[in-house]
This record gives structure tokens, sequence and C-alpha cells, in this order.
């Protein structure tokens, strides 16, 4: 509760200064305000600043734990956001998407007096912080635009993680050719993203790009741990996610709403039938996501369920490895939970979606419970069906993040260190 409290009491502190540096126009007051906000992960000795998000900050820990030669400090990416919607009018700035970044001439002359205030910003950062690096999770997030050009221009190295393209086992892939990458590099989780990746997003040469895995993955490959009894783990997903964008037919895409709205009421009315499991839902961080779930929940049970939780502050790892089985859809998560060893569950949208190039685990279906029917999450989550196959499981994390070795996170620390000694940044 109390670090919850200093939490608060910093970040409104450190907004309220960010506000008044920018009303005086202020780079160096600025500086401090963002440093005050920064929190540090790891020990190491090279130092890297994190444009936050929460998936990218869970490999930035794992490779602090499992590597650990660089010191990290995350600054979440809403200070950087909050600087340039104060630039460009909110009306211009809803207009301005990472699709049409590049096209738009919306908010021109703001994203310009945005750039101009980095290129003040940085620097004065790199000195508080002692930072040689910086790093985020998404090469075409709308706010680090000016943001890589500007640590281009000071000489700081760019470096992406990428935590997504997982569509490139399906979607809309030509939205990439509306990417442009200006930064120093990309790390990649596999080698069939970047390839993808390679041959859309101008400005990415090979020679900018690395494959090192997925380092949060680490923590399961090196930290075995038995589950707690009939505790199941839910990620939610929501009625406007990627899947959907790859679906034309408006009336397919109403029944896979009707049904996303009713798998929810499945899982939550088998945990008011088991009182004797644990159900825990646990949505992304916007609120908007919570909300979804958290409305359907009080339709069904307007008297709380005492074995049902939602949340979107738990650790997603501690509750995978915690958990007899995850239960998601399209998301990373399944790779993590398969990683665990960890059964999973998933709605069975075959039918609704013939072309399945869209999935990543298209082609190892025998690692799926699919479930149709309240029946049917009912019979697989009773029978705690180990998960199938190992020999598939080893085939597919080859497949999707290179190996099992627990090594992704040294890796990724190689190409960092490697980027911060290169003579042109020294």
């Amino acid at each position: 509760m109390i670090k919850k409290i200093i939490s608060k009491f910093k970040t409104a502190f450190g907004f309220s200064l960010l506000r008044f540096a920018l009303l005086i126009n202020n780079a160096d007051l600025a500086a401090a305000a963002m440093s005050f906000v920064a929190w540090r992960i790891g020990q190491g000795e090279f130092r890297v600043l994190c444009l936050g998000r929460t998936i990218f900050v869970d490999d930035v820990k794992a490779m602090a734990k499992y590597s650990g030669k660089i010191q990290y400090l995350v600054i979440h990416l809403q200070y950087f956001e909050s600087i340039l919607s104060y630039f460009v009018p909110p009306l211009q700035r809803k207009l301005i998407t990472e699709a049409n970044y590049l096209t738009t001439s919306e908010g021109k002359e703001g994203r310009g007096r945005y750039y101009d205030f980095l290129t003040r910003l940085l620097p004065k950062l790199q000195a508080r912080l002692g930072i040689q690096a910086i790093m985020s999770g998404h090469l075409s997030y709308v706010v680090q635009q000016e943001i890589i050009t500007a640590a281009e221009k000071s000489h700081i190295p760019f470096i992406v993680l990428h935590k997504e393209a997982l569509d490139v086992y399906g979607g809309i892939l030509d939205t990439y050719r509306n990417y442009k990458f200006q930064g120093t590099k990309i790390l990649f989780y596999n080698q069939k993203i970047r390839d993808e990746l390679v041959k859309r997003i101008s400005g990415l040469g090979i020679e900018k790009t690395a494959v090192v895995g997925v380092p949060r993955l680490d923590f399961y490959f090196l930290n075995k741990r038995a589950p707690k009894s009939k505790q199941i783990a839910f990620f939610c997903f929501f009625p406007q996610d990627k899947f959907l964008v790859t679906i034309k037919d408006e009336k397919k895409i109403t029944e896979i709403k009707k049904f996303y709205e009713s798998f929810h009421g499945y899982v939550m009315d088998f945990a008011a039938k088991h009182k004797e499991f644990s159900i825990i839902f646990k949505t992304k961080a916007a609120q908007h996501y919570f909300d979804y779930v958290y409305n359907i929940y009080r339709e069904k049970y307007p008297s709380s369920l005492s074995n049902l939780l939602i949340t979107k502050f738990a650790s997603t790892a501690d509750l995978i490895v915690d958990s007899d089985a995850v239960i998601g859809f399209d998301s990373t998560v399944l790779i993590e939970a398969i990683a665990a060893g960890r059964p999973i569950i998933r709605p069975d949208f075959r039918e609704l979606a013939i072309d399945q190039s869209w999935d990543f685990m298209n082609g190892f279906e025998e690692l799926i419970n699919y479930v149709k029917t309240e029946e049917d999450l009912e019979q697989v989550l009773l029978a705690n069906k180990p998960i199938a196959n190992p020999a598939a499981r080893e085939r597919f994390l080859i497949t999707l993040i290179g190996d099992s070795s627990g090594t992704a996170s040294s890796r990724a620390e190689q190409e960092i260190i490697g980027i911060i000694h290169d003579k042109k940044y020294v």
C-alpha cells in the first residue's frame, strides 16, 4: 500500500513538474522531472533508457536478471506522450497514427516543435542518467518517431527489441510498408519476423537487425516450479483485436464478437459452479480492456464470486507458472505457457475463419485444447490434461523463438553492448 502511494505521488509530481517545464520551455527542468520518475532495473555496467510498456518491461527485467550486464532506467512512454500532446493540438493528435505518420500533414508544425524540444531534452537526460542508448519495445509508436531522429542527432543509439509482429503469420502485412525505421537496430524474436519486416519496412536493411529470441521466456526455461493446484489463468481478449482485422465478412465479425463475450461468460460460469478452483482474469493495462471484462462479470454476477479475480496488475509470468492451465487467444502468452509446460485452452474460431494463415499456432494443433461450448470448457478444465507431445512442444519453440536454452537475455544484451561500443557512438 505504501509503495502504491509513493508511486502515485511520484507520477503526479512528475507530470506536474513536466507540464510546468513545458510551459516555461525549459528542457533542463523537463529532464529533471523525467529523471525523478525514472525507475531502475538491474545493476549492470552499462546504462540504457527504456521507453516503458508492460510486456517490453518484462523482457527488460529478464535481461537484467539472466544476463545482468546492463542497468535499465525506465521512463514510461506516457511522459513523452504528454510532451507531444503539449505541442500538437488534441484534434490533430487523434488523426496521427502509426500507419500515416510519414504521410499525414496533421500536426506537422507541432511535431516539429516536439522534435526541437527533444533535441534539447535528450542530451540533458543523458547527462543526468548516464545513459548510453535508448530502447523501445516497438518500432512504430507515434510518440517515439521524433525521439528516434533526435536521439540519432545527439549520437545516442536507438534500439528496438520488437515485442510485436506475430501478424507475420497472417494478417495485413502491407501495413508495415507505411513504416520507416530511422533508428540504429531492431532485435527480433525470430527469423521469420525479421525476414518479413525487412521486406516491407523502409530503411530497414538486414544489417540493422539481429535475431535474439524472447528474453522473458528465459524465466520459464530456467525456473521450474510446480503450479498451484486448481488455479486457472485467463488472459482476456478484446473485440477490437488484430484477429478481427483479418475477417472481412461483417456477419462473421458480429458472430465472433458475440462469442468473445460468451466465452468470457463460460469461464465465469465455471468459477461459479466449481468453487474449489481459483480463476484469475488478467486484462491488458488500459482501462477499457479491464472495463470490458468487468462489465460482463457484473451483468452476470452482481454479487462477487469469492474464487474469481479480475486484475490488470498481476505478473504475467507468475500467473502462468502458478496455474494448472492457461486460457488465451492470439497472444504471446500462449507461447509463454507452452514454454512453461502448461496446457493451453483457446476458443475455437476455425469454422468462422477458414483461412488459418493468421494463426502463429497453425500446424501445432496438438498443443491446443479447443473450446466451442461451455461444456467443452468444463470437460477440459476438469480433465486437467497435461501438455500434449513434448516433441511437438520443442518443435514449436524452435520455430517461434529459435531454441529453449534460456539464453535469449544474454544474446540481446550482447547486441545492445555491441552497439554501445560502436565507434560511431563512443
